[in-house]
């Protein structure tokens, strides 16, 4: 549930000066403090970054002319709060963007923005851990607290498309390149590059009916392309699965996963180990430094009510992984999953159900326990880890704290395939069409 709000004057200060006030709030009834409604929407709950509001609050003035060239630019001063799906919630205290469009080209402008935040990204344990090494606490702390971070990039559309909402004939083609290091004042902790690209292709089948295509890849590395492997922010690794991607995995799902335990058993020794000692509670969506998104869909019009609605067959290829030493190009393997869709054109948009079908086994990752009620932090439990534990138990024999050696835990878990039909079949919900 959301609610905006927005206030434009076209003429501010008399200068025929765009002056736009945007603010928007989100997860209403379920996000603090406006969470009044406990019984709804149980599967966004089990996002653990669900349970604060999603918000933005920001004024952007626009000048008509720059220099008196074919120029708009823009500054934004904002301040928001926003989520990714169990993978990390990133607030901004106070922000600013500044930005020039130019439009020499005839439907291709060129946009160049430097922003600049100062702002916090929480995202879950296991992942700092498993990916970034970062498995201390103070380590992850010292990650998470409130930095600046700063980022230039350069974006270019080419849009030929003949409808916005939902085209029909045309191509769109999008190419992103973002830059953030100490040089443009990010804090030395936060730089990356990031380069991502998007082709989509419409072609008029007759009858109503369209051809979609499209295709998207990234990728993401440190202060140079060999350091694949070297702290990005959560916000800026590319994530793939769910109704605009890869409709067979759920939101994020897309390549490598770590697991988080229930619960954990003791081996006793000097030190102990632990293990797991059931089945995993929750996933924690990786995401990655690489990413390559294939779709092919054909949009039926329905033959009864057909301006209201479209039938769609869709077939979804793609994968996330994350380059480094031990990883190579061929030993990435592209998953596909068909499915079908409906769609209902509405006010707001086409609004889609669509169903993924998805023959895949989970895949195998590290498995966690989260020791928070023992007093202590993260715990391997992934067989064959042995990492040496350290467990305090009281005078009744209660476990008051667990610490675990430095080590590295094995991605030795993988849950068990589930062959019945129900649990290959993967149901989304969204507004607009998937690209």
């Amino acid at each position: 549930m959301r609610l905006t709000g927005e206030l434009t004057n076209y003429n501010f200060l008399s200068g025929a000066r765009r002056l736009d006030l945007n603010a928007r709030v989100s997860k209403i009834g379920i996000g603090r403090p406006l969470d009044g409604a406990p019984g709804l929407c149980p599967a966004a709950k089990q996002d653990i970054f669900s349970n604060r509001l999603n918000y933005y609050a920001g004024a952007t003035l626009r000048q008509p002319v720059f220099l008196g060239l074919r120029t708009v630019p823009t500054i934004t001063v904002y301040t928001q709060r926003v989520s990714e799906y169990n993978a990390y919630r990133r607030t901004t205290a106070i922000g600013g963007v500044a930005s020039l469009v130019w439009r020499g080209l005839t439907r291709t402008p060129v946009n160049l923005s430097y922003s600049m935040d100062l702002g916090r990204t929480e995202a879950q344990p296991a992942l700092f851990c498993a990916v970034f090494n970062l498995c201390d606490a103070v380590e992850r702390d010292r990650i998470q607290k409130t930095q600046r971070l700063a980022v230039l990039s350069l974006s270019v559309t080419r849009d030929n498309s003949n409808n916005i909402l939902s085209p029909t004939r045309g191509s769109i083609i999008r190419l992103e390149a973002r830059h953030s290091s100490p040089v443009i004042l990010s804090d030395s902790g936060l730089q990356f590059n990031k380069f991502v690209g998007d082709a989509s292709r419409y072609i008029n089948a007759g009858g109503g009916n369209v051809l979609a295509l499209r295709v998207r890849g990234g990728t993401v590395f440190g202060r140079s392309f060999g350091s694949a492997t070297v702290f990005i922010p959560p916000q800026e690794r590319l994530y793939a699965g769910g109704p605009t991607t890869v409709r067979g995995f759920a939101q994020n799902e897309l390549g490598s996963l770590l697991y988080v335990s229930r619960t954990y058993r003791v081996i006793p020794g000097l030190p102990d180990t632990v293990v797991v000692d059931s089945t995993y509670r929750r996933i924690v969506p990786v995401g990655g430094n690489s990413l390559v998104v294939g779709n092919l869909e054909l949009r039926l019009r329905s033959p009864m009510l057909p301006q209201l609605l479209q039938f769609t067959i869709f077939t979804d290829a793609g994968e996330v992984w994350n380059r480094g030493a031990s990883s190579t190009l061929s030993g990435v393997k592209l998953k596909v999953t068909p499915g079908i869709q409906i769609t209902a054109f509405s006010p707001v948009g086409p609004v889609r159900v669509a169903i993924g079908y998805n023959p895949y086994q989970r895949p195998p990752g590290p498995l966690y326990y989260e020791a928070t009620n023992e007093g202590g932090e993260l715990v391997c439990v992934s067989a064959g880890s042995n990492l040496p534990t350290h467990i305090t138990r009281d005078v009744n024999g209660v476990v008051t704290n667990i610490r675990q050696d430095f080590g590295t835990c094995l991605p030795s878990f993988q849950p068990a395939k589930d062959n019945r039909l129900r649990s290959k079949l993967t149901f989304s919900f969204a507004i607009g069409q998937a690209f």
